[in-house]
């Protein structure tokens, strides 16, 4: 809804030890025209150069190495269980919830993904 594509990376390919509704949401996510899923062992770094924003889980690198390539970071804790102020994100703001992520994503500008 706010013009971005959207790249999802999976850590890893294995299913049996994940669970079960977030499979389900991911694969709700694959019908969406904008969303697009990474291959699980394309390099974080990668991925993360062609972006324009990062939104990562809550405390993982790939938050902290945007930032270090002087891209746009944010953690997000969709149930708002996290603190704002926690010192874990290293600076890195931290979005609660679905309206504080569509807040901020509707602030940034959108250019078309790079993919050099």
């Amino acid at each position: 809804e706010c013009g971005f594509q959207v790249l999802i990376k999976n850590k890893r390919a294995h299913r049996a030890n994940v669970d079960r509704l977030y499979l389900k949401h991911l694969d709700r996510l694959r019908n969406v025209p904008n969303v697009e899923f990474v291959n699980f062992d394309m390099c974080a770094s990668q991925v993360i150069s062609i972006s324009q924003v990062v939104v990562s889980i809550p405390f993982t690198s790939t938050a902290l190495l945007a930032k270090d390539q002087k891209i746009k970071s944010f953690y997000f804790d969709p149930g708002g269980f996290v603190l704002k102020a926690d010192r874990g994100a290293h600076g890195v703001p931290i979005l609660s919830g679905k309206d504080d992520l569509a807040a901020t994503l509707k602030k940034l500008r959108y250019k078309p993904l790079r993919r050099d």
